[in-house]
């Protein structure tokens, strides 16, 4: 009974050591995925952060671009006959947009083609000379002021520099038209009123450029 009971021992510390073994494998085990949950939620803190961040910057931007595409809309900052030409536009499928609508350039050239374009930047681009005709007697019989309409019928082949000498001189980047994106079917509006506007990185260099094309440029 004695030996019985000595082997019945033995066979349960056997299944303790086991016991023991698998506790403490689980043990580690819960340890490790502690850790991971530790990592996790540092991670997920980090991310959550940035999520933050990242949609009260959107807002911001959201909230700046519907206020420029309000002012767009209402074509703030333009006369009062531009104005009331672009109220015009979903009515009168040949007006095309203004100037500054329909050209584009990198932030670089930004001051530099607003220049060369002046007063021309709120032209009314039309398709032809008929919608320009029709705007006008708009403004006439409404009395709202006077605008400047460039049919795209009236500007095709327009003058540029393009293979002009001037080009090759030191510190020009080339001329206003080639520096902008113009919207599909516009580019010869680039070409009419930027296209004899050449664009330099230096006042020096300008001056220099002009001087040895006899002023024949702007």
């Amino acid at each position: 009974e004695q030996k019985q009971t000595d082997d019945e021992i033995l066979s349960l510390k056997d299944q303790f050591r086991e016991a023991s073994g698998e506790i403490r494998s689980l043990q580690d085990g819960q340890k490790e995925i502690e850790e991971q949950i530790a990592a996790h939620k540092t991670t997920l803190g980090d991310s959550d952060a940035m999520l933050q961040r990242a949609q009260f910057s959107w807002h911001q931007e959201k909230s700046r671009l519907d206020a420029l595409t309000n002012l767009a809309e209402r074509y703030e900052g333009y006369g009062g006959s531009v104005r009331r030409v672009m109220k015009e536009k979903q009515r009168e499928p040949g007006i095309i947009g203004s100037v500054a609508d329909l050209l584009t350039t990198d932030k670089k050239y930004e001051t530099a083609i607003e220049v060369a374009l002046g007063g021309s930047i709120q032209n009314i681009v039309t398709r032809d000379e008929d919608t320009a005709r029709r705007m006008i007697e708009i403004l006439k019989r409404e009395r709202a002021g006077r605008a400047t309409f460039l049919p795209l019928s009236g500007i095709r082949n327009a003058r540029t520099l393009s293979g002009s000498a001037v080009l090759r001189e030191p510190g020009v980047i080339g001329t206003a038209d080639t520096l902008v994106t113009a919207a599909e079917g516009c580019m010869d509006v680039a070409a009419s009123l930027l296209g004899r506007t050449v664009i330099v990185d230096t006042f020096d260099h300008a001056v220099a450029a002009s001087k040895r094309s006899g002023h024949g440029i702007r």
